[in-house]
């Protein structure tokens, strides 16, 4: 302990690839296959203070010769924590030991995995407090607790930690070739004003950075993949990259705290021969950004390579005439709402923002889903967030893709679990995550300062968002939103959101009966042929008493109509799905009120006899926090798995025994 100060992130990275001299010359590295990368290992050092560590309760700060980069978090309240999610087979823990230390939990993935005392009768900074091996490999969560307690020796109860070190095996390379050079490479040509930077984090310690407007990076490599990547930070600005002079696509760099090596672009499934990458610098940023900096540090490429796929068990969802195909069979389904896997409103910052669910809670609630046998997951924060502090675009025409992480893990575990998506793009309704009323109150149309005045209990509300639909601005800026969402690269599964089949179905809205049918049809068009998702799209005005006759039911590019019923209606349900088999569209009950158990059983038989409905979707799904307890969300249609009282439980076990029913081979 001691006095504070303020340092630099670092994140200290070591391979177990290359030679030490190959890393000082800046040379091309070669991966051989399989030989070369055998048993190696990547080992990174976490300080504590970096960003990828999330402190829970009352933490100080403590400097000293001895500690790893110079200093530690300490703590002496029961209950304050550490979190990193990391991704690896192995995990260390280091902290300092004292005679006024006491003890602290470890867990991993929400399980306890060991109680730790830091109590020795000499101090000794930077010591391995707790270390795991043989962790399945892949995203895992690790979590440091202070107990508040100690041995009867100790005179305190201080908890201190230094660093977290994570071990991931390398994988071997099973293409042809692959390699992967930094900034200084001559396939790189650089064209106006660059200057070259040093700093850790970056790939052999330097970076490329240029901030005037029309300087170019051209890089001039073979290979059927390509990556090339560069830092992003609060002083960072937009690029235009493209591929073999096609089609530019404007990158924003710009985040809230500087990260280095991220993706710039990607291109996966290239003809494998010589391709000629060009990152051009605009000289623009958006509204938070101080600068409008452009860093290139390094490119990968691997010849012979496939472009990322999904398991061939997980191919898209289609749709042939009213009924959805998977695989070459019919696909029925039943599952559940999960509104919060990207942003979550229940639990809330010190700032009063919502936040990002670590990576257990998400487990926690996609295993809940598999449990109860869904196979299809509805959720809204994995395609709406904005307006908020924390969002995907917090202001009009700027991106935060830092926000991206709890959705893009969501994305990556439920095709693991098999499970497929339904994600809506904007809200009717004036909640956490932004909607309707966000872009048009971004344009100047007012909005009612009460956020309980919406569209359906206020005339000037509904008149100030009926822009949305009608003002070119705000249908621009729509549209420049959704590219964004679906052009997004999701750094666990290297698909675009666009090209990720365990997406099934990009929803317009939720609950948006404000929208016209072509308004619909516009916004699926530019979804399909416009942007080229390869999911279907889901017309998004299904609400409570609203019929499919008002849904785009004669769209082209629309394939599933939908209701949403609080309480349950089956005569008006068998009615609209009968309504929209007569116009070839595939009917699905989006939401619906599960707490009267003799209407819920009703609407689930009649789901499961009813060939014209494809699926059903109950509200909703809550997930356990990282101690166990339930995620408190108050409204009455929540239900845990496990459920919480006699009277949920068996309605648990109707909407099991269904959903098992009708994932059934028809």
């Amino acid at each position: 302990m001691g006095g504070t100060s303020t340092r630099r992130n670092r994140r200290r990275l070591v391979v177990a690839l290359v030679s030490a001299a190959a890393l000082a010359t800046g040379a091309i590295v070669a991966l051989q296959p399989t030989a070369t990368t055998a048993g190696a290992a990547r080992i990174a050092d976490v300080d504590d203070s970096s960003p990828d560590i999330r402190y829970v309760g009352d933490w100080s700060v403590a400097t000293g010769d001895g500690k790893f980069d110079g200093g530690d978090r300490w703590t002496d309240r029961a209950d304050s924590s550490a979190v990193l999610e990391f991704d690896g087979t192995g995990i260390a823990v280091h902290g300092a030991k004292a005679p006024w230390h006491g003890d602290m939990v470890i867990s991993i993935d929400g399980v306890r995995a060991a109680q730790v005392s830091a109590y020795a009768a000499e101090r000794a900074d930077d010591v391995v407090l707790f270390s795991r091996d043989g962790l399945a490999d892949g995203p895992h969560v690790v979590t440091v607790t202070a107990t508040g307690t100690a041995p009867a020796a100790s005179t305190g109860t201080v908890v201190a930690v230094d660093r977290f070190t994570t071990t991931a095996p390398v994988p071997a390379i099973s293409v042809a070739s692959a390699a992967r050079a930094d900034d200084t490479a001559d396939r790189f040509t650089w064209t106006g004003t660059w200057q070259r930077t040093s700093g850790a984090g970056r790939f052999n310690g330097t970076d490329q950075v240029a901030t005037a407007a029309g300087a170019t990076a051209t890089l001039t490599v073979a290979g059927s993949t390509i990556a090339v990547y560069g830092a992003r930070g609060p002083a960072s600005g937009r690029a235009a990259v493209s591929v073999d002079g096609g089609r530019e696509t404007v990158v924003d760099t710009w985040a809230a705290t500087r990260t280095e090596q991220q993706v710039l672009g990607r291109w996966t499934g290239l003809a494998d021969t010589t391709h000629t990458v060009r990152i051009r610098v605009l000289g623009t940023r958006n509204d938070i950004s101080t600068g409008t900096a452009v860093s290139v540090d390094r490119y990968d490429v691997s010849a012979g390579a496939e472009a990322p796929s999904a398991p061939a068990s997980s191919g898209f969802v289609t749709r042939e005439g009213n009924t959805l195909m998977l695989d070459g069979q019919v696909f029925r389904f039943a599952g559940a709402n999960q509104y919060y896997l990207g942003l979550d409103d229940n639990i809330r910052d010190d700032k009063g923002n919502p936040t990002f669910p670590p990576q257990s809670r998400t487990d926690d609630a996609l295993n809940s889903a598999v449990r109860t046998g869904a196979t299809v997951v509805r959720s809204h924060t994995l395609g709406m967030s904005v307006g908020c502090a924390v969002c995907i675009e917090p202001r009009r025409g700027v991106f935060d893709d830092t926000a991206f992480r709890s959705a893009d893990y969501a994305i990556y575990r439920a095709g693991k679990l098999g499970l497929k998506l339904m994600i809506p793009l904007v809200d009717q309704w004036r909640w956490y995550h932004g909607g309707i009323s966000t872009f048009t109150g971004w344009r100047g149309y007012t909005n009612n300062p009460d956020v309980s005045r919406n569209a359906s209990n206020n005339q000037a509300q509904r008149a100030s968002e009926a822009h949305f639909y009608t003002d070119p601005n705000v249908i621009a800026d729509f549209r420049q939103y959704v590219r964004h969402i679906l052009e997004h690269v999701n750094p666990y599964t290297g698909l675009a959101y666009k090209d990720d089949p365990t997406i099934m179905a990009w929803e317009t809205g939720n609950e948006i009966w404000t929208a016209n049918p072509d308004w619909t049809q516009q916004l699926a068009s530019f979804i399909k042929h416009t942007v080229g998702a390869k999911q279907l799209v889901a017309d998004g005005t299904a609400a409570t008493g609203m019929s499919v006759s008002n849904a785009a039911i004669d769209a082209p590019d629309v394939d599933i109509v939908g209701g949403h019923f609080y309480p349950v209606d089956v005569a008006w349900m068998q009615r609209d799905a009968a309504v929209a088999a007569a116009h070839d569209k595939a009917y699905v009950v989006g939401e619906f009120d599960w707490t009267d158990k003799a209407a819920t059983a009703k609407l689930l038989a009649a789901v499961e006899k009813d060939r014209n409905i494809s699926g059903d979707l109950y509200w909703v799904l809550m997930p356990h926090l990282e101690d166990g307890s339930p995620e408190i969300h108050g409204e009455k249609y929540a239900i845990w798995s496990p459920a919480l009282d006699p009277a949920a439980l068996q309605i648990q076990q109707l909407l099991t025994a269904h959903a098992k029913r009708m994932s059934l081979p028809s």
